[in-house]
């Protein structure tokens, strides 16, 4: 017999599930992927960079906004209760990503096998935990999408500026040691995809994964210690 499925996890994934949009984007990008990479294997990256900027959306499910139109009230009676609804917040919203993940892993261990698949290399297993610990934070004091959003807006602002190209030679020349690390690893926090097509050093691996188990805390106090007038639905 299978064991029930705590009443605050069932509530989240009603309230956190991904929208209708998304639930036939995600199908139909992969399959595009798939086609991609089974003419051209070595477009993985390019696969895995797309994903990347798929999850940023995908995990940005939003809490403050639904905090205030009462939908996680049946969850939240017990303080206590707070830190299982936030973990649980965050697992649910980075799921439905982490399971295109991990198929594009399964796809590029299948057309390529003997080699480790580009998705569970430690620079980009590093990229996707910095995105989805990020995006996720990014959006809880505001609505659904609101952490991809931004990071397109900047994304666009640093194309238009031509500041891209700075921060690839910055991420390329960094080098070794832990201060060239630090300059390695502020350019993958603005642009993570750097992780995925420049070998970074395990200083800068160590930094991303570092500065991503942060975030993800702070979004985990922010979780807890939320609290907001309830607010008629429009």
């Amino acid at each position: 017999m299978m064991p029930a499925i705590p009443l605050h996890a069932r509530v989240l994934w009603a309230v956190l599930k991904p929208s209708a949009a998304f639930t036939v984007v995600l199908p139909l990008a992969f399959g595009g992927w798939m086609y991609l990479v089974r003419s051209d294997p070595l477009q993985i990256e390019a696969v895995a960079g797309a994903a990347l900027i798929l999850q940023m959306f995908t995990v940005s499910t939003g809490y403050l906004d639904r905090l205030r139109r009462g939908y996680f009230d049946p969850i939240l009676v017990a303080p206590s209760a707070r830190l299982n609804v936030a973990w649980a917040h965050w697992v649910i919203s980075v799921a439905p990503g982490l399971a295109t993940w991990v198929a594009i892993a399964i796809v590029d261990a299948w057309l390529r096998p003997g080699r480790l698949p580009v998705a569970l290399t430690p620079p980009a297993l590093a990229a996707f935990f910095w995105v989805s610990a990020a995006s996720w934070f990014l959006s809880l004091p505001t609505r659904r999408y609101a952490g991809g959003g931004l990071w397109l807006v900047v994304f666009i602002a640093l194309g238009a500026s031509q500041q891209l190209l700075t921060l690839r030679a910055v991420f390329r020349t960094a080098g070794d040691g832990w201060a060239a690390g630090a300059r390695a690893a502020l350019c993958a926090w603005v642009f993570p995809l750097l992780m995925l097509s420049e070998p970074p050093s395990i200083q800068t691996q160590i930094i991303v994964l570092a500065g991503a188990c942060g975030v993800l805390i702070a979004g985990l106090v922010f979780v807890v210690r939320a609290d907001a007038a309830l607010q008629d639905s429009v």
